[in-house]
């Protein structure tokens, strides 16, 4: 089993050293740690420097599932867990997502907490098993694109509209890169269609939506507006929901049956 030395002295969230400099961790305990939320994800990188891209995925999924989806059932939270552990496995994918965590850490974080609320969505909406891996692993890399922009993805302010109309292509890009690496079609249109509305109302005004397609682009709306940036606040999941309900009710902008699984996700009954 793998084993980890730590480079400086960890204390857990109760202020216990749970690991001291130079102590070796055994792997199982250091993941065990994460997900019971006593030690954070940075202290997990920073006692296991050598975990594979793979690993870090998971770890962090683990570290982060309970935080994302808070009202999911159980079930669905360890349903979630094994299918993207599942695609974090596959080479390809893991290649995409250290490439995605070295140039844009934001992007990285922001792209796995997507993927558990999109296959929560979608095991919520009853997905069959290959729509469930799509929704998953297009999820996982649905920003790929953006690492050619990092700049404008790390900007420390609102974006001009001509750096806005530059970011957009993220989603060219993501296809053309995805396409390139061998990523199934299915998967490689979530990077390019995850901005689309039903009502024709996205980037290029694109309608006619697979439902893994817009599964994701509901997850990366929810947590794009959660999540602080260095140019904003984060905005609370009660008005996050309320936002998105109000946009479908105005413009039809969202699958309803999806909102209403999310809605149940994250928030209390």
């Amino acid at each position: 089993m793998k084993k980890a030395i730590v480079e400086h002295d960890v204390v857990n969230s109760q202020g216990v050293l749970f690991a001291a400099k130079g102590e070796s961790v055994n792997q199982q305990r250091l993941e065990d740690l994460l997900s019971r939320g006593e030690i954070s994800f940075e202290e997990y990188v920073e006692c296991n420097p050598n975990a594979t891209e793979a690993e870090m995925a998971k770890a962090f999924i683990s570290y982060s599932i309970g935080k994302t989806i808070p009202f999911a059932p159980e079930t669905i939270k360890h349903e979630v867990m094994e299918i993207l552990e599942q695609v974090s496995d596959e080479n390809n994918v893991a290649e995409m997502v250290g490439c995605l965590e070295r140039r844009s850490l934001w992007s990285y974080e922001h792209s796995m907490r997507v993927a558990i609320i999109a296959a929560a969505i979608g095991k919520k909406m009853n997905f069959s098993d290959d729509e469930l891996i799509v929704a998953a692993e297009g999820s996982i890399v649905h920003d790929v694109g953006k690492i050619f922009f990092v700049n404008l993805v790390e900007k420390h302010g609102t974006l001009t509209q001509e750096e806005y109309k530059i970011i957009k292509e993220h989603t060219k890009a993501g296809y053309r890169f995805l396409k390139g690496a061998g990523f199934k079609e299915e998967v490689a249109n979530i990077a390019l269609l995850h901005h689309e509305r039903r009502n024709g109302n996205g980037y290029w005004g694109l309608s006619d939506l697979p439902r893994t397609v817009e599964a994701v682009g509901i997850a990366d709306s929810i947590d794009a507006m959660m999540a602080a940036r260095p140019y904003k606040n984060g905005i609370d999941i009660n008005k996050v929901i309320g936002q998105l309900t109000e946009e479908y009710r105005i413009n039809n902008s969202y699958d309803p049956d999806m909102l209403i699984e999310a809605r149940k996700l994250m928030l209390l009954p």
